[in-house]
């Protein structure tokens, strides 16, 4: 029977399991959704404010906080604590022998990063003839008055070059997406948040004050949703003021001075910008990692779990739960990673696009509940006249669908603007049925996963467990040619009545896989998900 001619369920007599985001100026509407869609529980979204009658919802209260980003008073007052990242100017041919001038900015969005020429250039900026594979010396380049033209003083006809450099994040990707996307500009009070780093002892110290006196100011609140902690996957937009470069798995803004000198003592090597820029793939997830970008990430695990372990016993102390959402600045925290135990958070909520998407959120382990974030998110780039919101809101269940059969989500939720849903009320018609399925699937299951045969599946590749429902991701749940045949993989053992697990390549040699009937390979000759030269 097809999923077009199957009936629909009853609808489930249960409330709750559901977060609906509200924002000020729309009271009555709120009342009235929150008993029709049966809620128990609200949010507040980037741009939006709880409104005043919150208390009065009869509701689970959750507040969004953003701990490396909304205060820029700190930023504008401490700009050499702000997060930076390395980037690769464009290849530059030199069309004859001599002086190359490099502008390193050409294809970066200027709004959004700067050259840090406060740094000692000469030892954490490079110069590369791409043609030849060599280092220039220092002394080889220097760095203009301007701050971003870089000149190769003795450059060969013919040949190829580039500039690694070290910048200073300006404007958070996050914030910058959703202002541009919304059209910001036109709102005077909106501003330009600027992302600062905890890696500095004044900003970490300003970050956990702050926090514990927004913990006092907020009693109404009882879920505190971090979105999300402190460094953000790698999302640099071009010139045009468009996406150039995302890798949702991203470490390039997860680096400062204070932490590459901290690695170097730790490990007994330096990282240089090249390690990072990576020849301008930038350690994509597709490549098979180095031993100098496993060393940063497990470093960077580390010190963002143990910081993060200080903010959530800081709302524990509150009679708080601790939420995270798996995305934005998620960077170190690594939910299948050995150190995210120790986080202490409460609960997992992710933006749901797929089986995989969703599988990669419902499985997490050392939460108590986990939460699906279900397209489309209310905001003006799907919610305009002519746009299709219930097209996106279906094929967001639909795909995800399968996979709660098999590992159930707790909760499901919606993000953004409640005021432009409501202006598509059969929009708002197909989110009531699509929670009352969702209530229908848990109340069966009773939040169980079903039992399977004693077959169990691996997928090996480079990562393993780390990248457990992750893999040949680009920018979360978008859709790419060059990887949808791969990504089905995923896709099809979402929902299929196997035990699933993820094992290196290292784990396999090591005998991990002995209970294992089948082992899937599946990936791209070279790439870290065919295992490369591995």
């Amino acid at each position: 029977m097809s999923l077009q001619t199957q009936p629909a369920p009853r609808p489930s007599s249960e409330a709750g399991r559901l977060t609906l985001p509200i924002q000020t100026g729309m009271d009555e509407a709120i009342r009235s959704l929150i008993a029709r869609l049966g809620a128990d529980a609200v949010r507040n979204s980037d741009g939006t404010e709880l409104p005043g009658i919150v208390s009065e919802l009869a509701t689970r209260v959750y507040s969004t906080y953003f701990v490396g980003r909304g205060d820029n008073a700190w930023a504008d007052a401490h700009p050499e604590e702000a997060t930076r990242i390395f980037l690769m100017s464009d290849r530059v041919i030199a069309t004859t022998d001599g002086p190359l001038g490099i502008d390193l900015l050409s294809s970066w969005f200027a709004d959004q990063v700067r050259p840090d020429t406060g740094c000692d250039v000469s030892r954490w900026w490079q110069a590369h003839d791409r043609t030849t594979g060599q280092e220039l010396p220092a002394t080889a380049w220097s760095v203009g008055a301007d701050g971003r033209t870089v000149t190769v003083h003795e450059a060969l006809a013919g040949h190829v070059y580039t500039v690694s450099f070290l910048a200073t994040q300006i404007w958070d990707p996050t914030q910058m997406y959703n202002y541009l996307t919304n059209g910001w500009d036109d709102d005077p009070s909106r501003t330009r948040e600027k992302p600062f780093d905890v890696r500095h002892e004044a900003t970490w110290a300003h970050v956990r004050s702050h926090l514990r006196s927004w913990l006092d100011e907020h009693p109404e609140v009882d879920v505190v949703r971090f979105t999300t902690f402190f460094y953000h996957f790698t999302l640099v937009y071009g010139a045009d003021a468009a996406e150039r470069y995302v890798d949702w798995f991203g470490y390039s803004a997860s680096v400062s001075l204070p932490a590459l000198e901290a690695f170097e003592e730790e490990y007994g090597y330096r990282l240089s910008a090249e390690d990072f820029v990576d020849a301008g793939y930038y350690n994509s997830p597709f490549r098979v990692p180095t031993r100098a970008f496993r060393d940063w990430i497990d470093f960077q695990q580390r010190f963002v779990t143990s910081r993060v372990r200080e903010l959530t016993e800081a709302v524990h102390a509150r009679g708080k739960e601790a939420m995270m959402f798996l995305g934005d600045n998620w960077i170190g925290t690594e939910p299948y990673g050995e150190h995210f135990a120790a986080t202490g958070i409460d609960a997992v909520v992710g933006s749901v696009g797929s089986g995989a998407t969703c599988r990669m959120i419902a499985d997490i382990p050392h939460v108590r509940y986990t939460e699906g974030r279900f397209l489309p998110y209310f905001f003006p780039d799907v919610f305009h006249p002519g746009g299709d919101p219930i097209a996106e809101a279906n094929r967001s269940w639909l795909e995800a669908r399968r996979a709660i059969v098999r590992s159930p989500l707790d909760r499901i939720g919606y993000g953004g603007y409640l005021s432009l849903a409501v202006e598509h009320p059969d929009f708002i018609d197909r989110v009531e049925q699509i929670v009352s399925e969702f209530r229908s699937i848990h109340a069966r299951s009773a939040g169980h996963r079903p039992l399977v045969p004693g077959f169990k599946v691996a997928v090996i590749n480079s990562w393993g467990r780390l990248r457990s429902w992750m893999t040949h991701m680009v920018a979360h749940a978008l859709w790419y040619r060059q990887t949808y045949s791969y990504l089905g993989v995923l896709e099809a053992l979402s929902g299929l009545p196997l035990e699933v697990e993820f094992l290196s390549l290292d784990e396999v040699r090591a005998g991990a896989a002995q209970d294992v009937k089948v082992l899937i390979c599946a990936g791209a000759e070279g790439t870290a998900f065919s295992g490369g030269a591995q």
